[in-house]
C-alpha cells in the first residue's frame, strides 16, 4: 500500500488588501518565508486568509484538514484588537496550532491589561499618570496597536499635553490610547524562543538612539530611508560590563513568559533608565518573523537559521503550559 499523502500546514493570516500600510504588508512576507521554510523540509504549506467572515475562513481550514495551523494574525479586517480572533477560530475547529494560545494573545495585545498583570507580578514596567509621578514626560501609545503605529518624536510629552496628544491620535487613528512615563536611557529587544528544553532566551539586541532621537517610532521601524531609520540601528555586541544588565533582561524575559503563558516564540521590550534600571515596554507574543527582522537576527547569532525557527515554533504547537505558566 501507498503510504497516504501528508496533510498540509495552514498559514493563517489576516486578510491583507494591496493599500494596506508597510507593516501589515510585512505579513504577506512573513507567510511566504513560512511557506518557503516548510518547503525546504519538503513539507506543503498554503495561506489562509482570515477576515470578518469567519465562516468563509473555517470553510477553507476544513477543506484543507491541515496537519497543523501557523498563526501568523496580527490584524483582522485592519483592526490589531481582534487579533485573537485566529486562535480562537483554530481552538474552535480543534486544529494543532502554533505560538499563543487566545488567553495569552488577548492578555498581551491589550498592554494597559498586560501593564496591570506584570505589576501585579512584581515586574517593572513604566507606570500610568495615575501614579502622581511629578516632574516627568510621558509618551502617548496605543492600546492595542502593534509595530509602533502612531509613534514619533512628538509622542514624548509634557503632562499638561497629554489628554490633547490621546485626542489627536485616537481622532488620527481610532482605538484607544493612553499615556505612560516616558523612560530616558537605553532600548533592548530580547526574543525568546521554545525548545525541547523549555522556553530559550536568545542573544540580546540593543537599539541605539542616535542624533538626538529618543523612540523607536513607526518611520524608524518601516521606512528604511528615513532620518528615523538611519538613527536607530540595531547592535548586539556587549562590552563584559553589560553582563550584569543583560542577564537582569534574560531574567525578566523568562518571567513575562511564565507570568503571561506564553508559547512557541515572543519579543519583550525594554527600556533601561540611566540608573540601569529595566522597565518593560511590551510583551509580543507573536513578534514579527519576516527573515530579515530582529527575531530573526537573534537567533542567527545563537546559531539558528530561519527554518530552524520555524521548526522549532512548528514543534512546540498546543504544547502544554509548563510548571510556572498559565
Amino acid at each position: 500500500m501507498r503510504p497516504e499523502p501528508q496533510r498540509p500546514i495552514a498559514i493563517l493570516h489576516g486578510a491583507i488588501p494591496p493599500d494596506a500600510r508597510p507593516d501589515d504588508l510585512d505579513t504577506l512576507v512573513q507567510r511566504d518565508a513560512v511557506i518557503a521554510a516548510f518547503a525546504a523540509r519538503g513539507r506543503t504549506a498554503v495561506g489562509v486568509e482570515l477576515g470578518l467572515d469567519l465562516s468563509a475562513a473555517a470553510a477553507r481550514l476544513r477543506e484543507l484538514a491541515p496537519a497543523l495551523a501557523f498563526n501568523l494574525v496580527e490584524t483582522v479586517a485592519g483592526s490589531d484588537a481582534l487579533l485573537p480572533l485566529g486562535p480562537l477560530l483554530l481552538e474552535h475547529l480543534g486544529l494543532a496550532y502554533t505560538g499563543c494560545d487566545s488567553g495569552a494573545l488577548a492578555l498581551t495585545s491589550d498592554k494597559l491589561v498586560a501593564k496591570r498583570l506584570m505589576r501585579a507580578a512584581g515586574i517593572p514596567t513604566p507606570l500610568g499618570p495615575e501614579a502622581g509621578v511629578e516632574g516627568q514626560r510621558w509618551i502617548v501609545k496605543s492600546a492595542t496597536a502593534h509595530a509602533s503605529l502612531g509613534l514619533d518624536e512628538g509622542s514624548i510629552v509634557e503632562p499638561s499635553r497629554i489628554d490633547a496628544a490621546i485626542a489627536e491620535r485616537t481622532a488620527r487613528y481610532g482605538g484607544r490610547w493612553f499615556a505612560e512615563a516616558f523612560v530616558p536611557g537605553r532600548e533592548f529587544n530580547l526574543a525568546v524562543l521554545d525548545g525541547p528544553d523549555g522556553p530559550e532566551v536568545l542573544p540580546p539586541a540593543e537599539i541605539l538612539l542616535l542624533a538626538g532621537v529618543e523612540i523607536v517610532g513607526y518611520a524608524a521601524k518601516w521606512d528604511e530611508a528615513s532620518a528615523a531609520a538611519r538613527a536607530t540601528p540595531r547592535r548586539a555586541d556587549f562590552p563584559p560590563s553589560d553582563e550584569p544588565l543583560l542577564g537582569e533582561l534574560a531574567a525578566l524575559a523568562r518571567r513575562c513568559w511564565d507570568t503571561f503563558g506564553l508559547r512557541g516564540y515572543a519579543r519583550i521590550d525594554f527600556r533601561v533608565d540611566e540608573q540601569g534600571r529595566p522597565f518593560v515596554l511590551e510583551v509580543n507574543a507573536n513578534p514579527c518573523l519576516s527573515p530579515d527582522a530582529g527575531f530573526a537576527a537573534a537567533a542567527a547569532r545563537a546559531g539558528l537559521s530561519f527554518d530552524d525557527v520555524i521548526a522549532r515554533i512548528a514543534a512546540s504547537a498546543n504544547r502544554p503550559a509548563r510548571e510556572g505558566g498559565r
